[in-house]
């Protein structure tokens, strides 16, 4: 419930405070018309990046209409472990954390004990 009140509350700012701003008749995109716009330091990463938090939120409500929200919030910190762990193998310059790699393994293991013990 609390994911939900959340969405509602920026839904609610994004449609009294940002969408008055702006005139159907301004192109937002032009930093001549709109310098320091909320659009300026996007590049091609962060639209990415929207994209996957949209497909995140999309699947997250896909997993939440079939299983229950435990097994949702499972498959959630999952993910991130699997991210976490990855991306030690492939970022040249990070260090590894012990204890955030023990953290990690361990809710990895959670996840798989939670799916195949139920």
């Amino acid at each position: 419930i609390s994911e939900d009140f959340g969405h509602l509350l920026t839904s609610l700012v994004m449609l009294l405070v940002v969408v008055p701003r702006f005139q159907p008749e301004e192109n937002i995109l032009d930093k001549k018309t709109r310098p320091g716009g909320f659009f300026d330091s996007w590049d091609l990463r962060t639209i990415v990046v929207v994209m996957f938090l949209f497909a995140d939120a999309w699947i997250g409500n896909l997993l939440l209409r079939q299983f229950s929200g435990v097994t949702r919030s499972i498959a959630k910190a999952f993910a991130i472990a699997a991210v976490y762990i990855i991306s030690l193998v492939y970022a040249k310059d990070r260090r590894s954390n012990p204890a955030l790699t023990l953290v990690a393994i361990m809710v990895v293991q959670s996840s798989l004990l939670y799916a195949f013990v139920r």
